[in-house]
């Protein structure tokens, strides 16, 4: 006789196949932590499975697409593998915060010229804001009150906005121009009416034609030195003012109604006459 052993060895490497690429959404550190992954897999071998082994490991942080590798080792030392991507991708809204209205003064021409309200907006994501846009754009003129709007959008597209409102107000006084003081001349019964004197003051204002108004009004009569307050008032209450004086004064000489006849006096003693009162 004779003997010779047969000694059967396992050689088929394990069956394995792992899931589809795993579209995940990153956190609010724009991060995402990798799961395990090995409960996906589906493993068969013909002798016993000793391994299933995820690489990058369970707890690994991920800013950006990463191939996932599964390895499977039988008991036999016999190894197979199959990878897969997880594919991390932003879908949190940035956050906005708008300042509250703002009151600006109108200017000279009564309009105003929109400015970079950018630096009072204040805007976050958790994957950083990318842009910040205006509406309506920077050097847009207006004349009334103005809705704003304020777009944050992150590097994967997600935006949000906010408003407020920019409300241009008229703050600037007319413009006023009054004569100096006036000196004039009592009337035939000692006083002085007061003209108009609004018809000869030049006043202007950025946003309109203002009124004009006198006091004392045009007709008081006066008898002593006047001041005269004029007042100039635009259409938004904006109000200006100027004084000078109305200086009356007598400059009529008196008028003698009539004089006696020639008088026929009598020298006395000492050949002179007195004249009386």
């Amino acid at each position: 006789t004779c003997t010779f052993d047969v000694i059967p060895a396992d050689n088929t490497a394990p069956a394995v196949s792992c899931p589809p690429d795993q579209n995940v959404f990153f956190d609010a550190a724009c991060t995402y932590t990798l799961l395990d992954y090995t409960g996906l897999a589906i493993v068969n071998d013909n002798c016993g499975v000793a391994s299933i082994v995820q690489s990058p490991v369970v707890g690994t942080v991920i800013t950006n697409t990463t191939t996932v590798t599964i390895t499977v080792t039988d008991l036999s030392g016999n190894v197979n593998t199959c990878s897969f991507d997880v594919i991390p991708t932003d879908n949190i809204l940035p956050t906005i915060t708008c300042p509250g209205n703002q009151v600006v003064s109108l200017s000279s021409t009564c309009d105003y010229t929109l400015i970079d309200f950018a630096p009072l907006v204040v805007a976050n994501d958790n994957c950083a804001v990318i842009s910040l846009v205006q509406s309506p754009v920077i050097g847009t003129v207006i004349t009334t009150t103005q809705t704003i709007t304020y777009t944050a959008t992150d590097a994967a597209g997600n935006s949000v906005s906010c408003t407020f409102d920019v409300d241009p107000i008229d703050d600037t006084p007319p413009a006023l121009t009054c004569p100096a003081d006036q000196s004039v001349s009592f009337t035939a019964s000692c006083d002085y009416i007061l003209p108009d004197y609004t018809a000869t003051i030049a006043t202007t204002d950025n946003c309109g034609a203002p009124v004009l108004t006198q006091s004392p009004l045009p007709g008081t009569a006066i008898t002593a030195t006047q001041t005269v307050t004029i007042t100039s008032t635009d259409g938004a209450g904006n109000i200006s003012t100027f004084n000078f004086d109305v200086l009356p004064a007598d400059n009529t000489p008196p008028t003698i109604m009539s004089c006696p006849p020639d008088q026929n006096e009598y020298v006395g003693v000492s050949c002179k006459y007195t004249i009386p009162d």
